[in-house]
């Protein structure tokens, strides 16, 4: 069976960028209302308790294997989608295999799939059978194999199909360069980047990312000057790129300047500020601030920050109020945060306060190294040995 052999005329628009793909894709699959006879809570659909898809294969892989035109293949695939069944290396090693015998660029975004679970080898064979098609010049098709390769480390193969492409969009271009940057090539990436007729925000920030990643800050702050419309990203990426020099006075200048900030903004500011001892004092100033303001909401990663700059400080008055805002905000305590707590109460001295966070098996939760180790050292600066024992 070719693809040939399916009319797609009246169910698909003549053409189609790889920018509205997606959108097509759910208007095609209509992912709230799957088949009646695959319910996301049948049992078909069930991950064997095992574990071991090998052995137990969902019933739905049969009926999979069964299918026989494109409409069964999508309402499958869309289960399999809601179900999570997809992100399972055999199951995405069957979707491929089938997808291979009725392979049309509109009926699921495969190089997706296989890029997601890095799956090299399912994804060649994908491209061996685009290739079989003549299906390569699509740029839905094209754009997928070359983030597939890009992802999985394959830079070489995956400027091997850019350069194979007649036509390119823009995703194509920020397809190729963000793979350049992500594989730690950032002077091909930016060679790429002046030789983009157009560039939209996503291009910038990659190409801003790629030099604040291998520490290049003076060419990352002559780009980001220059870049048109920056958004949260382009300015957390410099922040941040500052955080990780300790440059506080660059950093807090930019953050400054943000008419928006969001809660990584800030997040970024507040670790800045404990991890540079001498402003240890202005992450909590930061802080209120934050909570008289209420611009954003803070969330684990602001509050870890703030317990240890409390830890740092002895501001035992303060981290109390922040353990009493997590319990009054029924915020989920995950094993950072209740380190950090722990950390705080030992340092401030108040052991009982500290052992009670230790007992966060009671809560469901399990310490993990940190957290043991956090607190031995808690009993051995306190000298309460026998308690460490």
């Amino acid at each position: 069976m070719t693809v040939s052999s399916f009319n797609l005329s009246k169910q698909a628009p003549a053409r189609l960028t790889s920018l509205t793909v997606d959108k097509f894709l759910k208007s095609q699959k209509n992912l709230s209302k799957p088949s009646p006879k695959l319910w996301p809570n049948d049992p078909q659909l069930r991950i064997p308790a095992s574990g071991n898809i090998h052995q137990h294969p969902p019933p739905i892989l049969q009926t999979f294997e069964s299918c026989t035109s494109f409409n069964q293949f999508n309402q499958i695939h869309a289960q399999l989608l809601v179900s999570g069944l997809r992100k399972q290396l055999p199951v995405t090693s069957r979707v491929v295999r089938k997808l291979c015998n009725y392979l049309h660029c509109f009926t699921c975004p495969f190089g997706k799939i296989c890029a997601e679970i890095k799956s090299l080898q399912e994804g060649g064979k994908v491209h061996t059978r685009v290739l079989k098609l003549g299906s390569q010049s699509d740029l839905f098709v094209k754009n997928s194999l070359i983030r597939l390769y890009s992802v999985c480390g394959q830079i070489g193969s995956a400027r091997e199909v850019f350069d194979d492409g007649v036509v390119l969009d823009l995703v194509s271009w920020n397809s190729m360069i963000d793979g350049y940057v992500k594989n730690g090539q950032v002077g091909i990436a930016r060679e790429l980047f002046n030789e983009m007729s157009e560039r939209d925000t996503f291009s910038w920030n990659i190409i801003i990312a790629g030099y604040v990643g291998v520490g290049k800050m003076e060419v990352a702050r002559e780009l980001f000057e220059k870049m048109p419309g920056r958004d949260a990203i382009s300015w957390n990426s410099m922040i941040d790129g500052y955080e990780r020099i300790e440059n506080v006075s660059e950093a807090r200048n930019l953050f400054d300047r943000m008419s928006e900030r969001n809660i990584v903004s800030w997040n970024i500011i507040l670790a800045l500020y404990v991890r540079c001892k001498k402003y240890v004092n202005q992450a909590l100033m930061l802080f209120d601030r934050i909570m008289e303001t209420g611009e954003v909401r803070p969330n684990n990663a602001s509050l870890v920050s703030v317990l240890t700059a409390c830890a740092t400080l002895g501001r035992l008055d303060k981290g109390l109020w922040v353990h009493s805002f997590i319990e009054n905000n029924k915020i989920k305590c995950d094993v950072l945060l209740s380190t950090a707590l722990l950390t705080m109460y030992a340092k401030c001295g108040a052991m009982d306060l500290a052992r009670d966070v230790f007992d966060m098996e009671k809560r469901g939760q399990t310490p993990n190294a940190v957290t043991f180790t956090s607190c031995l050292s808690a009993c051995k600066y306190s000298g309460k040995v026998l308690e460490g024992w």
